[in-house]
């Protein structure tokens, strides 16, 4: 269950920060109701990692910086298979999805239904939780 709004957006830009200290060529965006820093309940956040390391590489690397080990599985979008990676904080559940650097994977929609969704980059989720 999520912490306190607080505890769960500081929680998200460590691990924002990390995902970009060791894969600096992604880009990332924190997709739905997180993305305004609405948490609710055991619904996991959802972060958008796109490019950069494959997701195999950039679970090794942030298992260096110190991230607890997260089980992958994978989702169907479109006719292609993304990974999907669970990260237990104790401040409330993280997915990470890993998508190709496509002009659709940068675009405010679920990329399985095609629905519009709340999205925003990394350095406006920042902006947003430090004011």
């Amino acid at each position: 269950m999520c912490s306190p709004a607080n505890n769960v957006a500081r929680r998200l830009v460590e691990l924002l920060d990390t995902i970009e200290f060791v894969s600096p060529e992604c880009t990332l965006y924190v997709v739905g109701r997180a993305a305004f820093g609405r948490f609710r309940g055991f619904e996991p956040v959802w972060i958008r990692v796109v490019g950069g390391l494959a997701a195999p590489a950039l679970l090794d690397e942030l298992e260096l910086q110190g991230v607890p080990p997260m089980q992958v599985s994978s989702l169907s979008a479109k006719g292609q298979s993304l990974s999907v990676a669970h990260h237990e904080d104790a401040a409330c559940p993280v997915n990470l999805l890993f998508v190709p650097d496509q002009p659709a994977s940068h675009r405010p929609t679920n990329l399985v239904t095609g629905r519009p969704v709340d999205m925003v980059g990394a350095d406006r989720f920042r902006r947003g939780t430090t004011s």
